[in-house]
């Protein structure tokens, strides 16, 4: 196995209660080669004391500190000043496998190999056992079969639990002050990539913090995804990348259901409203080329259209009635 060393950047925001536990797992590592960068974005918790106290503890560890500036400033930071070969993210109050960074390693020993990623579990107080797991065989992906799953499954829109050539990223950054910054950069980073392995095993432990940005009560700042949506749109159709498009218009529509289902009527009535439009929109100008119809959708058209969705339903029942009447005779 090669021994290139791995850049591991880790954002920090008052997370003093957790920090210890998260770089604990990263030093416990089987794979020894590595550097830490902590970047401590304006905490006022004494999360900051604490990542100085780590670096005096271990020597692979580098802190820089910065005013608030939110994740993707943190992270923009460290790219800066990375080291290594390889790369890799770890949320400061998640956990990993000690045996993480030894097995994604292993998964780019193909030099056309440029990512590695593998599967997560949810942990909350009960923790996460970050003791060594035997890996699998990984399974290998195009860079096409990386985007379809970046259009269904939430995991691959997330820069963690991955391990990737430093190369990768090279121009690439996340767009600051915004949310879901991990959305907006994705798919610039698997277009770039050659081949992909995935391990299927939960070797990264995802912390879920009630009082945390992902687990949040919606506000209109979480708007920003559909920014990264449509960035990600206009980028495959430049690309002709006509499947993906498709993929992405239905994902949209699927985002815009979620989002406006969980929107305080009261007080988000013009957000909730401007996204039934924006459906609507995208409905109209791509229904027949994605296959989209109440039929396969209905959820969607009960979002988008709830005044006309019983009479739709009602239609839909007569015609059932009146096949089946047809049969008969």
């Amino acid at each position: 196995m090669e021994n290139g060393m791995i850049s591991i950047i880790v954002p920090v925001y008052n997370v003093v209660g957790v920090l210890e536990r998260s770089i604990e797992s990263i030093e416990r590592q089987t794979y020894s080669n590595t550097e830490v960068l902590l970047v401590d974005d304006g905490s006022t918790d004494g999360s900051g004391k604490l990542c100085d106290e780590l670096a005096s503890r271990y020597d692979n560890i580098r802190v820089f500190h910065q005013k608030n500036g939110g994740a993707a400033a943190a992270r923009n930071l460290a790219l800066q000043h990375t080291r290594g070969q390889y790369l890799m993210y770890v949320d400061s109050d998640d956990c990993i496998k000690e045996n993480l960074c030894e097995t994604l390693l292993h998964g780019l020993q193909d030099p056309e190999v440029d990512i590695a990623c593998c599967g997560c579990r949810k942990f909350a107080e009960e923790g996460f056992d970050c003791k060594r797991e035997d890996a699998l065989e990984p399974e290998m992906l195009s860079r096409s079969d990386a985007l379809r799953r970046l259009a269904v499954n939430y995991l691959w829109s997330c820069i963690w639990a991955k391990l990737y050539r430093c190369e990768i990223w090279d121009g690439i950054r996340f767009p600051e002050g915004k949310m879901n910054e991990d959305e907006a950069v994705m798919h610039y980073v698997y277009y770039r990539a050659r081949k992909i392995t995935y391990y299927d095993q939960a070797l990264y432990g995802y912390y879920i913090n009630n009082g945390g940005v992902m687990s949040a009560q919606f506000t209109p700042k979480g708007m920003d995804r559909f920014d990264a949506f449509f960035d990600r749109l206009k980028f495959y159709e430049e690309k002709g990348e006509q499947e993906l498009y498709r993929l992405t218009i239905v994902e949209i529509l699927d985002q815009i259901r979620i989002y406006g289902n969980r929107m305080d009527v009261s007080r988000y009535p013009k957000e909730r409203e401007a996204l039934r439009q924006q459906a609507k929109e995208l409905i109209r100008k791509h229904k027949k080329e994605c296959h989209i119809s109440l039929r396969r959708y209905p959820h969607l058209y009960r979002f988008v259209y709830p005044v006309s969705m019983p009479l739709c339903l009602g239609v839909r029942l007569c015609r059932k009635v009146r096949r089946a009447k047809e049969s008969a005779e």
